[in-house]
């Protein structure tokens, strides 16, 4: 399951004069990294951002918009989806595309959607750097004609359909759909089968006309590129005179967490119940950020909480994993699994009593140190691959982060203290109510099943 997360913040930023970058307002922006992040914004009104990278031997490229199943309804349900299809199908043959790469060498283009945007990422060679920029351009404006649309749609279709017979995925969207009343979080990413068979090529053109507007495009690119000659690529080739108006802002329901237990079942005759337990989860902007990647890390794995827990209850439990959505509005953070028939129940309420043990007692400085590795290990390793590096940049820049909000970074890890997981852990975990899902033999969960709030 990909669940869409808004990047790390790592510094706050600081504006300095650029040379030679004279043509469009430009600043470079210290990073927790050591090389500046420089601003460039496009006559067209598009956001560029480009970090240098010497030595690096590929080039990572993120281009976003606001948008994805936020900006949804249940008649458009899956037409960002469709659109990240067409956007990532318009390399030629000979251009710089995922079925030619050069020998050893990186390269793929492809588009995206999430929960709140939508766009295109790519990688490819340094050598190669002024190919890849172009055909990345090129792909932002997709013809979008009636053959293309209908070949992708009809694989979108294929797609929707296989996700509908997983029944983990029938498990998330069952837990959205309890979490969310109104809220387009509940929608599934790629969209519904009823909505996504009556898109045609002329809505979409209307729809990405208003959606995909120039000033609404943030551009991030990592490598060892020349700033000047990265905005140079791009100037020619980016929109600078939106043709239409704007798309109005999504009117988007905001709704209080729930103030009780939800639980749905659905039945089906499978041998294993797919389960999510789990609450309404924090913003991108949310200072608890770090601490919920701390209490994350202390959770996961084959020897974390979670499995540990499961393991001494007697639970049978594959595929242990944890959901996680930092959204504009309150996401989500679940449990999920695949439990044996008839320990839904019992697995559940050791889902919560693991979750709600965090708030009760702070983890002790050992663990604690380990989960503190653990994460920033991973936070390293990320900001290593240029397309990694280059999507936290975009989107710290579309969710306005640069100023520190939800301070994730390695600095703001070192400081989290177990107190302040524990506080966290009291304020999902114990002061809300839980959401729990199931699909499989069990048809229906007992209220006791969600456990007793302190």
């Amino acid at each position: 399951m990909n669940m869409e997360h808004a990047a790390q913040i790592l510094a706050s930023v600081i504006a300095v004069t650029t040379a030679g970058l004279a043509a469009a307002p430009t600043r470079a922006t210290e990073t927790g990294s050591a090389a500046p992040v420089h601003r460039i914004v496009l006559p067209g009104g598009t956001v560029l951002l480009v970090e240098q990278i010497p030595g690096s031997p590929t080039v990572g490229l993120q281009a976003v918009f606001p948008g994805g199943t936020r900006a949804e309804d249940d008649g458009s349900c899956g037409i960002h989806a469709l659109l990240a299809r067409l956007l990532g199908a318009t390399a030629r043959p000979g251009d710089l595309s995922p079925s030619e790469p050069p020998a050893g060498s990186p390269a793929w283009l492809r588009g995206f959607s999430g929960s709140s945007s939508f766009g295109l990422a790519a990688e490819f060679p340094r050598e190669r750097w002024r190919e890849g920029l172009v055909l990345a351009a090129e792909s932002l404006s997709p013809p979008l004609g009636e053959r293309e649309v209908q070949r992708e749609r009809d694989e979108l279709l294929s797609a929707i359909r296989k996700r509908e017979e997983d029944p983990d995925a029938a498990a998330l969207d069952a837990f959205l759909g309890a979490l969310y009343r109104a809220h387009p979080y509940r929608l599934p990413a790629l969209g519904r089968m009823s909505a996504v068979a009556d898109l045609r090529a002329p809505r979409l053109r209307e729809f990405y006309a208003r959606a995909a507007r120039p000033e609404r495009l943030v551009v991030a690119v990592v490598g060892d590129l020349d700033p000047a000659a990265v905005a140079e690529a791009f100037r020619p080739r980016l929109p600078t005179a939106p043709k239409t108006a704007p798309a109005p802002p999504p009117a988007v329901p905001l709704e209080p967490p729930p103030d009780a237990a939800r639980v749905r079942a659905v039945a089906r005759a499978i041998p294993r119940t797919s389960l999510v337990v789990g609450f309404a989860g924090l913003t991108v902007r949310d200072a608890g950020r770090g601490a919920l990647g701390l209490a994350q890390a202390l959770l996961e794995g084959p020897e974390g909480r979670l499995a540990l827990r499961l393991r001494a209850a007697g639970i049978d439990a594959a595929g242990l994993g944890l959901l996680r959505l930092d959204g504009i509005e309150p996401g989500f953070f679940a449990v999920a699994a695949s439990v044996a028939p008839g320990q839904a129940e019992l697995a559940a309420r050791t889902i919560l009593a693991t979750l709600r043990e965090l708030a009760e007692a702070p983890p002790p400085a050992e663990e604690l140190a380990r989960a503190r590795e653990q994460v920033l290990s991973a936070e390293n390793e990320a900001r290593r691959r240029a397309p990694a590096r280059a999507a936290e940049l975009a989107y710290r820049e579309l969710f306005g982060l640069a100023d520190g909000a939800g301070d994730g970074s390695d600095a703001g890890s070192s400081r989290i203290t177990a107190e302040d997981i524990s506080r966290l852990a009291r304020r999902l975990f114990v002061d809300s109510a839980p959401v729990i899902a199931t699909v499989g033999p069990d048809a229906s969960l007992p209220p006791r099943a969600a456990g007793k709030r302190p």
